[in-house]
């Protein structure tokens, strides 16, 4: 086993000797020779020489040897402790040193500092703290205790993108991504109270998702500027009837919608579509428009108007619809029409009812006659 000793300074090493030819310790101090060979040294393997001091007794049995600093310049030291008498006083003794602290030494490193005095990094000799940060490497600032990371892995790169990230300038990770998460543990839930201070805002939130519902009384929205995602829908048939274009589907007496002018044909009246057409007829001019002139009895009056037909039984069975008086929004169907006189005939219960009008006609009363449907209502 080896002793370890600094490279190049002088240092006294200690031993003890055994009294020759038993196992005792040499307590009784005994005499060396002065440069008579009793101690001598070995450095790194060569020609062993007498030491520059002679051992002492240290009390026991126990002796010590001070080697020079020129004896203790070399990576190992053999050094021998022999009586060189011919009546040998003490048993024969080694001892082996390995020194350190100096780039000549066993072991570069030097024990007696905390520090390394780093002369090159990789080949590439640095000067000074700078020079070492300049090659990548990490240095510690012994002021403010910190350790400045110069390498994550080997990589520069990969420590200054990581100071982005958490400096507050940002990294952009272009090639980075994020795993698929097919679980989720630990999850950690909270019943907030509050939205930005305020307990209304947060009871609102829940209102909202919880299937209460929230009215939202002072809310407003924006103009929207464009619509994306809409649904639309090529309809091929409607209650079974093959539809291709929008007459084929108007013709099934659906309503439609003109994207262009924005309106919507209606194509039935509570299923009726000669109810959608007859609306058609009154609101579009299409229906004869009427006033009463005289009055012969409920059943049998002259009109006024400009358009109604002057050949006679041009309005039979069709209906009479008053718009003003005593009988509005009452039809009948007219029984009988003379062209001349633009007088209408009416028998009872034409429609419903034991007498054609349920109310008097009196003259100036208004209405249309429309030809298109007949029947009961």
């Amino acid at each position: 086993m080896s002793d370890l000793r600094k490279y190049g300074e002088a240092q006294t090493i200690y031993f003890p000797l055994i009294d020759f030819g038993t196992n005792d310790f040499e307590s009784t101090p005994v005499s060396f020779s002065t440069g008579g060979g009793d101690s001598k040294v070995s450095k790194n393997g060569g020609a062993f020489a007498n030491t520059a001091n002679d051992p002492a007794h240290e009390g026991e049995g126990i002796y010590s040897l001070i080697l020079s600093s020129t004896e203790t310049n070399a990576a190992n030291l053999v050094v021998t402790v022999v009586d060189a008498s011919t009546a040998k006083t003490w048993e024969d003794q080694a001892l082996i040193i390995d020194t350190y602290g100096h780039g000549s030494a066993q072991h570069e490193f030097d024990l007696d500092s905390t520090r390394v005095n780093i002369g090159s990094v990789t080949g590439t000799t640095v000067g000074s703290i700078a020079d070492f940060k300049a090659t990548g490497f990490s240095t510690f600032n012994a002021a403010t205790t910190t350790v400045d990371v110069g390498k994550i892995s080997g990589d520069s790169v990969a420590a200054d993108n990581l100071e982005l990230d958490y400096d507050g300038t940002g990294l952009a990770r272009a090639n980075s991504t994020i795993g698929t998460v097919t679980a989720v543990t630990n999850k950690v839930t909270a019943d907030v109270t509050a939205i930005s201070g305020d307990s209304v805002a947060a009871d609102n939130l829940e209102l909202d998702y919880d299937g209460t519902g929230l009215a939202k009384a002072n809310s407003t929205i924006g103009t929207a500027t464009a619509v994306t995602n809409q649904v639309t829908a090529n309809i091929t048939a409607v209650t079974g009837t093959t539809v291709a274009s929008v007459a084929d589907f108007k013709a099934t007496g659906f309503s439609t919608f003109d994207a262009a002018t924005t309106t919507v044909d209606i194509g039935k009246i509570n299923g009726s579509a000669a109810a959608a057409t007859l609306l058609g007829l009154v609101y579009a001019g299409g229906a004869v428009t009427f006033t009463v002139n005289t009055v012969t009895d409920s059943g049998d009056f002259t009109l006024t108007s400009v358009s109604a037909s002057t050949a006679n039984d041009t309005h039979n069975d069709q209906f009479l619809v008053f718009t003003s008086g005593s009988n509005t929004a009452v039809a009948r169907s007219i029984t009988d029409y003379t062209g001349a006189t633009k007088r209408c005939t009416f028998t009872g219960t034409a429609l419903k009812g034991d007498a054609p009008f349920p109310a008097t006609v009196a003259p100036a009363d208004a209405g249309f006659i429309i030809g298109l449907l007949r029947g009961t209502n």
